[in-house]
Formats: structure tokens, sequence, C-alpha cells
């Protein structure tokens, strides 16, 4: 199992798992905020906090996690008693000063006695605001899937115009700001998700550009992509603003 977005959600997982037969899918949008890879793993019999993927007993996070534990026991009771044999609940921790630590999760993982491990949304009520689902500002619907590169660069694409990191100075979004969107199926597929940090559109224009250069094929733009590929992104949704 996984115990980081990056491994869960990894451009490369996701071009291996993305069907090439699909006709469509729903992704929702979730932005990312900076911070500490965080995973809670949950058996029938014990909760694990995982911190940089390696278990920890003591220290901050683990203190906030475990005034959840009650919550988190009663949540995944269902699951665990439909057969999961363990539940991972892979987040982001915030330690942003003494009285301002937090907890945001993205991702579930199960798996069952078979060892099968699926990915979905995050939709348990274990902390606070969780019902108010934060950050999910973008939804769209890929349409006539045809290859993991061209629905890659999609989201990437989409991802740079929400983020807007050219725009902002570094000590904005190196301090709170959104770094990036977790692309995940809507609850209920079996597509994988998709996780991307943006790096600015002039270089992810420039890196795009380039690689379509080599070639032969037209500078990528990528401010026009979701109007030029309307076959592949129908549907878009503009951001609804990135304050929650």
């Amino acid at each position: 199992m996984d115990y980081s977005l990056s491994s869960a959600a990894s451009e490369i997982r996701f071009a291996q798992r993305l069907p090439g037969d699909a006709d469509t899918a729903e992704y929702i949008g979730k932005l990312l905020l900076p911070g500490d890879d965080l995973t809670i793993a949950v058996t029938p019999n014990r909760v694990t906090v995982y911190l940089d993927r390696r278990a920890v007993k003591l220290g901050k996070a683990s203190r906030f996690i475990n005034n959840y534990i009650d919550r988190i026991r009663s949540e995944t009771k269902r699951d665990l008693d439909a057969g999961a044999q363990q539940i991972n609940i892979i987040g982001v921790w915030h330690d942003n000063g003494p009285n301002n630590k937090s907890f945001e999760p993205y991702l579930v993982q199960k798996k069952d006695a078979a060892g099968n491990i699926s990915t979905s949304l995050y939709r348990y009520l274990i902390f606070h605001f969780d019902h108010h689902r934060s950050g999910e500002k973008q939804r769209l619907t890929i349409s006539e899937i045809d290859g993991a590169a061209e629905v890659i660069d999609g989201l990437k694409a989409i991802t740079e115009q929400m983020i807007g990191l050219d725009n902002l100075p570094d000590y904005v979004w190196q301090n709170g700001h959104p770094a990036g969107v977790l692309w995940c199926p809507v609850p209920g597929s079996d597509m994988p998700p998709f996780v991307y940090s943006a790096v600015g559109l002039k270089k992810f224009r420039t890196l795009t550009g380039e690689a379509l250069d080599a070639s032969g094929a037209k500078q990528f733009d990528a401010q026009t992509y979701h109007r030029t590929h309307s076959s592949y992104f129908g549907m878009m949704a503009q951001p609804t603003g990135m304050a929650n």
C-alpha cells in the first residue's frame, strides 16, 4: 500500500492504469496544500501514523491524530467489517506553529483479503470541516480517451491555470498557497488518481513545448489547450476561487 500522495497518485501509475477504451471519466480537482506526507493506517487491531512514510508513535502529528482515534474507528468500521484488511487515509500534515496544526486527508486506500488495493477520494467524516469538502474547486469530464500522455498534459495545463504561480511572489505560494491539484475520479469509479505540483505556466509551456518540438509537433500552448482539445476535456468548469 502507499503512504504518500506522490506514490498513490503518481504519473507513472496513472499512465499504467488509465484504460484506453473508456468513453468518459469524471474527475474532481482538489487543491493540494504544501506540507508533509502523513498516512493513517487502520487495521482491525490498531491505528498507526506514518509521517513522511515512517511510523511514528511520538511527536506533534501522532498526538494530533490520537485526538481522533474514536472517530477514525467509527468511520472505518463499516469498511473493516465488510472485509477490508487495511485502510490507509493518505494526506498532508500542516505544522504552522503551536496553535495551527492540521491534517488534510485526500485519498483512501483499502486492501481486501485477496490483496487487492483500491484507491478513492477521501469521503469519511473524521476531522473538523470534512463535511465542507474543502479545496474541491474543479470538476471536469475527460472524454474520448486516446492515450494517457494526452490526458496527463491536459490535467497539468489546467492545474497550472488554476494555481497561477507566475502571477505570485515566491513568499506567497511557499507559505500556504495551493501548490498543485489532486485529480481524483468521482466516488464509485475505478479510474486512477493523479497528483501534479505546479511549476508555473511559463516553465510548463517551455518544458512541454521542447518535448513536442523534438517530435516535430507544434509548440504547446497551455492557455488555449482546453479550447483546442475540447474532445478530451468537455464540460470543463471554471475554477471558483482558491480560498476555503
